[in-house]
């Protein structure tokens, strides 16, 4: 018998405390994960961490194992084993991550957020409905964390860049028609103003994460311009002035400097042609424009995109003084 079936063998075999039979199986998930043996290490979390539906008490222990055990590094290899546990796709193992971020937040654990950022960063670019989803659980878990903890959430920044810009993804996949939730606002607001030279959300890198800060960005325009049509709120001309500060200050060769993908800006423009059918408020909507118009300005060197159709798309709005000169420079 090899050493792997002794392995099965015993934790079969034995009639451990949960909390100790989920220690032991993990110590062995990372070292079966640090040799790529991955079938092993699902095998060892399916049969001996979710072998059956935790109880709520099993999940919060759970989470205290994986946050002072495991994830007190976010190596390589924690990093695969938080990819292994949170399998995406695995929904029943949903309410073990959701506390488990909520709880890293609590204890402000800079590794176990930058694992969680990592994945929800990762999530969106593979399974936009399962990051969605779970996007919709994660604001609903902030916003009640919010009423007792909120000073934590705005020193997200400074803790984890990583978590803090897949929160702001999170809100933008979440609230892609509407406003957000005014805890959510606030966030949005603090998380610009933390570093303005770049900006938070243009720390992107990654190739394949560089259109997730484009759409992030195109979502704070929106936010902004919403406000004008829908409803007027201080805090969205507060972010409409950080945005084009943050803007205002990157330089064009900047490294860092954000992409802003046109196919955003063309959905706002369609969302003002809406609003004008049912809005009967003239001044709103050139309210509205005007904020587009200097947001358009402001980013002209960002722009990636078929930059002609975007222009014929603003041509159609309603006449506005400035867009008319944003559009003729």
């Amino acid at each position: 018998m090899n050493p792997r079936e002794l392995l099965l063998l015993k934790l079969r075999r034995s009639e451990l405390e949960f909390t100790v039979r989920v220690r032991e199986a993990l110590v062995n998930v990372e070292d079966a994960l640090r040799i790529k043996d991955i079938n092993f290490a699902r095998l060892l979390i399916n049969e001996f961490v979710f072998d059956c539906r935790l109880t709520s008490t099993q999940e919060l222990q759970l989470v205290v194992i994986l946050l002072t055990d495991f994830f007190m590094h976010d190596d390589q290899t924690r990093l695969s084993l938080f990819f292994n546990i949170f399998e995406i796709g695995k929904n029943s193992r949903r309410s073990v991550l959701l506390k488990l971020i909520i709880s890293a937040l609590g204890i402000q654990s800079k590794s176990a957020l930058n694992l969680s950022g990592t994945y929800l960063l990762d999530a969106s670019t593979k399974e936009i409905r399962i990051s969605t989803d779970l996007g919709r659980s994660l604001i609903q878990e902030i916003i009640y964390f919010s009423c007792n903890s909120l000073d934590k959430l705005k020193a997200l920044p400074s803790i984890s860049p990583m978590f803090t810009n897949a929160l702001c993804l999170v809100a933008a996949e979440t609230f892609k028609d509407d406003l957000p939730s005014p805890v959510i606002g606030e966030l949005l607001i603090t998380f610009m103003s933390y570093n303005p030279s770049p900006p938070i959300i243009f720390t992107f890198t990654i190739p394949a994460h560089i259109e997730v800060g484009s759409f992030i960005l195109g979502a704070l325009f929106k936010y902004t311009i919403l406000s004008e049509l829908y409803e007027e709120k201080p805090s969205y001309s507060k972010l409409h002035l950080k945005i084009l500060e943050c803007l205002s200050n990157i330089e064009i060769t900047s490294p860092s400097k954000p992409i802003i993908y046109t196919k955003y800006l063309e959905s706002i423009a369609d969302h003002i042609l809406r609003a004008t059918k049912v809005i009967n408020d003239p001044e709103r909507i050139q309210k509205s424009i005007e904020k587009f118009s200097q947001l358009i300005q402001i980013s002209k060197s960002y722009l990636y995109g078929n930059i002609p159709q975007l222009f014929e798309k603003l041509r159609t709005l309603p006449r506005n003084a400035l867009m008319d000169l944003v559009l003729t420079k």
